[in-house]
């Protein structure tokens, strides 16, 4: 009996010293924090292309992350921020707005062009403090929120990579002239819309959410060969809606959340064993876009309406 009221004594002691240990340490963050919470940078400043350093190709991003030549990449890794893309003016290059504090968050960027034209432009955004510090900055009232604009203008033909983490996406691509689209977004929300057609069919979509929410709408303005969509621990709204104008292979891919998917009049669908509610068949003479719907679904469901 003895031996094992020493043995709780010792578990309750090591309890109370990790105790002491995770006060010793909330305690020195937040003195950090405090000394910062007066000290602000906020700053207001405009990225492009135009106007960054070129540098060395970085390890990593060869041949396969290369355009056809003439055209570009606009890679986007945004993180914990509040972040809008959308079309800008004909001709005036991508332009990038920025308002954030630069003693807890910083802006990168990298600019490549090759020999034939082709071209990559790189934005990074990110937090330079901890998550705890962030967190505990938000409590005292010390913190300004990191806001990034993005225009692309709709005369410039481009791939478009963008991730989010921790953070918020209002993205608004019609009429862009894209290549390639891959979005990828991570413990955030994101609305991603394709409101018009954009100058040309996409040959890809990517879209991959984990631990977030997604509203993704009018993909069919965008019209891709291939769409592949996958969702982790979360849940996303995917709208198949727009002006299709050829067949598409479409994966599903859900791990352990729901996606509620909606389905136009104007194409065919192919994969499903049953028809969406409401779902129209127009006797026409011409052939409808097919889509052609593969699933992979576990702890979770596909709903389509």
């Amino acid at each position: 009996m003895s031996r094992i009221s020493a043995t709780a004594k010792n578990g309750c002691l090591g309890c109370l010293g990790l105790l002491g240990l995770f006060l010793i340490f909330v305690g020195i963050n937040t003195v950090v924090v405090l000394n910062r919470s007066g000290d602000k940078a906020v700053q207001d400043q405009t990225f492009s292309p135009a106007t960054a350093a070129s540098q060395d190709l970085p390890a990593g991003a060869g041949a396969t992350a290369r355009p056809a030549p003439g055209r570009g990449l606009l890679v986007l890794e945004l993180g914990q921020g509040e972040f809008e893309v959308h079309p800008g003016e004909p001709g005036a290059g991508i332009v990038v707005k920025t308002h954030y504090d630069a003693n807890i968050y910083a802006v990168e960027e990298f600019s490549y062009v090759w020999p034939d034209s082709a071209w990559v432009y790189r934005l990074r955004t990110h937090r330079t403090i901890s998550g705890l510090q962030a967190l505990l900055n938000g409590i005292l009232g010390g913190a300004e929120p990191a806001r990034i604009d993005i225009c692309i203008p709709p005369d410039l033909p481009l791939g478009l990579d963008i991730l989010v983490r921790e953070g918020g996406l209002s993205a608004e691509l019609g009429g862009l002239w894209l290549t390639d689209l891959e979005l990828r977004y991570r413990k955030c929300g994101v609305e991603l819309n394709i409101e018009s057609p954009l100058a040309a069919p996409v040959q890809r979509v990517a879209i991959h959410g984990r631990m977030g929410g997604g509203e993704i709408t009018n993909l069919g303005n965008a019209s891709p060969r291939n769409l592949s969509v996958s969702c982790s621990m979360g849940g996303m709204a995917l709208d198949l809606g727009g002006a299709w104008s050829r067949d598409c292979e479409v994966t599903l891919d859900l791990h352990m959340g729901g996606m509620a998917v909606t389905t136009p009049e104007n194409i065919k669908l192919e994969g499903l064993t049953a028809a969406p509610t409401g779902l129209r068949r127009n006797n026409t003479e011409v052939p409808l876009p097919v889509l052609r719907v593969h699933q992979k679904v576990k702890l979770g469901e596909i709903e389509f309406q």
